[in-house]
């Protein structure tokens, strides 16, 4: 009796200690999945009717996209959109500061300008400027505790600027926008030979590695195409095949029989791994360097050329250029063995350039 009373009291003591484990770790699940769960913090969205679905004939591309990085770069609260038509895009952003003073202060920051823009415009509360790099135009205002951002091709930000939703936006409804406001003068191919010759070190200061609008007579154009072939052996694994060997059901009662062949139907029924083949694979690339040619005048009455080197995205229409054309192109100007040299040129779209 007294062994069984022993085992009772075991037994009550066992289903205590189990019960207090469940408590335990019930209670610790509960208070590890409170503290886990985060509250999901929602993205901010843009204030009403701050991006409209059109301006003019620009359609919005898709919803206003609420930019993290772009916010953090500028302390602030960074929305924008493409608007486009065609191959016409330009981009419309809104910077939102807690302050109209910290909006002064985003917008004299120039943050949003890109490292190869000119300001070619600016008072207190409007900058324009051009990049170098590709003629695109940005222009920047200040609307209180706003900052609106127009960027694009010159047509693009014309059309956005002439429709902006100035109520919305707080702001006195500006001038008209012409595309002529953002008139580049280019420099003749000539006239950069000529510095050349006269000061070649003032000539290299102000031009070096710069992008610059040019404008020159094509004298010759052409193609350089860069075949490159590589070859390569690649192991290739044939398609598995399963063995073909049958599975013949025994008759004999022999328990050490049907053991053996179970085993050897199992192993039989594996997939077998053949042995990977090697072949051949030959690939070529062609890498296109077009490029165009201008015949200048120098002293003496020679021709100096100075060949221009286009993005090989500019093939087709460097290819499509005709002798004793006169044509408009951007490119880095460099100075080498003593002659110039001009490289990652693109040939400008005079249709909305806005060039004289």
């Amino acid at each position: 009796m007294e062994n069984i009373k022993q085992n009772q009291d075991v037994k009550r003591f066992i289903i205590l200690i189990s019960f207090g484990l469940m408590m335990t770790l019930a209670i610790g699940c509960g208070q590890s999945s409170s503290v886990g769960t985060t509250p999901a913090i929602p993205t901010p969205t843009p204030p009403a009717n701050y991006f409209p679905a059109t301006f003019a004939e620009l359609k919005l591309s898709g919803a206003p996209l609420y930019s993290a990085v772009s916010s953090e770069y500028c302390g602030c609260q960074n929305f924008e959109a493409i608007y486009i038509n065609g191959n016409i895009a330009g981009k419309y952003q809104i910077e939102l500061y807690k302050s109209p003073e910290e909006a002064w202060q985003g917008f004299n920051a120039k943050k949003y300008l890109e490292p190869t823009s000119e300001i070619v415009k600016q008072n207190g509360t409007e900058i324009v400027s051009i990049t170098k790099i590709d003629g695109r135009v940005i222009v920047a205002h200040l609307a209180g505790a706003n900052v609106v951002i127009v960027r694009g091709r010159k047509d693009a930000v014309v059309t956005i600027e002439n429709n902006l939703p100035y109520q919305e936006l707080g702001i006195a409804k500006l001038p008209e926008r012409k595309i002529e406001e953002f008139l580049e003068t280019p420099v003749l191919a000539s006239v950069v030979q000529k510095e050349f010759e006269t000061n070649q070190a003032e000539a290299t200061r102000k031009y070096g590695a710069n992008f610059v609008l040019l404008k020159g007579k094509v004298a010759d154009f052409g193609d350089e195409v860069e075949t490159k072939t590589v070859t390569q052996n690649v192991k290739v694994s044939p398609t598995p095949s399963k063995s073909s060997t049958p599975y013949r059901r025994s008759t004999s009662t022999s328990k050490l029989t049907r053991i053996r062949r179970t085993v050897s139907r199992i192993s039989n029924s594996f997939e077998k791994t053949p042995t990977p083949k090697t072949t051949t694979t030959t690939k070529t690339t062609e890498t296109h360097h077009p490029f165009v040619v201008f015949n200048l005048p120098v002293k003496g009455g020679e021709l100096a050329e100075i060949w221009c080197y286009f993005d090989s995205l500019e093939v087709d229409k460097v290819m499509k250029l005709k002798p004793e054309q006169e044509i408009l192109f951007r490119g880095k100007i460099t100075f080498v063995d003593g002659k110039i040299e001009i490289s990652s040129a693109r040939i400008e779209d005079t249709k909305y350039e806005g060039v004289k």
